[in-house]
């Protein structure tokens, strides 16, 4: 499947070993997914964007059994699955398709299409030279088309590759990927097609693009050559039509192109980026931990390049993150599920951040753990001394994060819990500032605690 940021399969596929989901699509470390949903069932899907509105999504696919020969776009209700049928397609069913997005109106799409030049689906070749490459096809254009599948307008008409367009969320700009310099560069436009600028000028495949929620920035994957061998290679193959995709890494600008900056230094391929709904982090797939190409899954950094943190924890393929207009829902890609074959899905999570499960816990458990520790302390031990001395395991006066998360896991805390509690405990009574509770400290974080518990169950032992 061709896409705007698509480091689709590489034959390494075939020898990896099934993951095993117990009971749920959710592994057990992906802490960010309060549900997880499949909703579609076979063939390479991919692309799933959100409408402005989040009741609808159109996505790409290339399912034999939808009657279709290459990627075409299907529309969906944000709600559904296809399973036991048929999505309606949306693309002209002519020629090869990639990258669909709505436009404000929420009755519209944009999307790239080869139409134009041949009704049929064009040769997608995987490997030149024993390495993996992409297609560039400079037959692809760039149109306006209704949900009932009607083309209403064409925006691109210049020589060459006019793919990957995303729309901004203030609905007045799109940013897409040109080869109209020579060199797969990003470019921005207005909603109608108007007022066309050059955003990148640095050799190297720029694409797979998409602005922030406040509109202005614009975050992007890049494979950009530095040596004379890598930049001979990378020039070679686009005479042909051709990139290789193996070695990208992110980078972000303002919406005009200024303060450029590279993101990542991870490795390996770092691409399909999408803004967290704060505008503060960035998700993206990366192989960056892998051996040999595989898995790829998906992580969060800071929009400085700190705090890089691992979301998805497959063993194959996790890409094409998209968060809803919302913030409340994730449309991500996934081999996961599939019976160890070779199909990649969408998939639909209910997304929930670090910052929500710790007021989660200050909202919603606070109940059952502040009667937990109430539990453990008076029916177990006959002073707070007691309890304090069983717990300060290395005997210095004082209750360090592992020994308080000792005493929540004695307690029954749940283990996914107990850092963020013993955090909590730690930010409400280390008066001293050591990251240590005292005993004076333990006194009163058992006596407030007691009477929380006291006041939010309204319960006496």
């Amino acid at each position: 499947m061709l896409s705007c940021k698509s480091e689709k399969k590489q034959p390494e596929t075939k020898t990896v070993k099934k993951v095993e989901v117990r009971n749920s699509l959710i592994y057990p470390e992906e802490k960010h997914f309060k549900s997880l949903r499949q909703v579609t069932f076979g063939g390479d899907n991919a692309e799933a964007y959100w409408s402005f509105d989040d009741k609808q999504l159109v996505f790409q696919s290339n399912y034999k059994n939808w009657n279709v020969s290459c990627d075409q776009m299907f529309l969906m209700n944000a709600d559904a699955n296809f399973k036991n049928k048929i999505p309606p397609m949306i693309s002209t069913g002519k020629g090869r398709t990639t990258c669909a997005y709505f436009l404000p109106d929420n009755k519209h799409i944009i999307y790239a299409s080869t139409h134009l030049v041949d009704d049929n689906c064009p040769e997608v070749p995987l490997r030149k030279n024993g390495k993996y490459i992409w297609p560039v096809y400079d037959s692809f254009d760039i149109f306006v088309a209704d949900l009932e599948g009607n083309i209403v307008k064409q925006l691109t008409n210049e020589k060459g590759y006019d793919a990957e367009p995303t729309v901004s969320p203030k609905g007045d700009k799109i940013v897409f990927t040109s080869t109209r310099s020579g060199d797969l560069e990003l470019y921005t436009m207005n909603i109608d097609g108007s007022d066309v600028k050059q955003i990148t000028d640095e050799l190297g495949y720029d694409g797979g693009a998409f602005f922030s929620p406040d509109g202005t920035k614009i975050i992007f994957r890049s494979s950009r050559p530095k040596t004379k061998e890598e930049i001979k290679a990378y020039k070679d193959l686009l005479a042909e039509g051709l990139v290789e995709p193996t070695e990208m890494e992110l980078y972000i600008c303002n919406a005009d192109g200024s303060e450029l900056r590279q993101l990542t230094d991870l490795g390996n391929a770092n691409w399909s980026p999408f803004f967290h709904p704060s505008g503060k982090k960035i998700l993206f797939s990366s192989n960056f931990e892998a051996e040999r190409g595989f898995p790829f899954n998906l992580y969060l950094i800071d929009i400085d390049g700190k705090n890089l943190e691992r979301v998805t924890h497959g063993e194959t393929f996790d890409a094409f993150p998209v968060f809803s207009n919302d913030g409340k829902k994730l449309a991500f890609s996934s081999n996961r599920n599939n019976g160890g074959g070779r199909d990649t899905n969408l998939f639909i999570a209910e997304w929930q951040d670090w910052e929500n499960r710790n007021l989660k816990f200050k909202m919603g458990a606070k109940e059952n753990i502040l009667r937990d520790i109430h539990i453990l302390i008076t029916k177990e031990f006959t002073t707070p001394e007691e309890a304090f001395q069983k717990f300060d395991k290395d005997n210095d006066g004082a209750l360090n994060k592992s020994e308080i998360k000792d005493l929540l896991k004695a307690a029954g805390v749940n283990s996914f819990l107990r850092g963020l509690v013993a955090n909590e405990i730690l930010k409400g009574y280390d008066k001293s500032g050591d990251d240590t509770i005292n005993f004076e400290e333990f006194k009163i974080a058992i006596a407030e605690l007691n009477r929380g518990y006291l006041l939010t169950t309204n319960n006496h032992f």
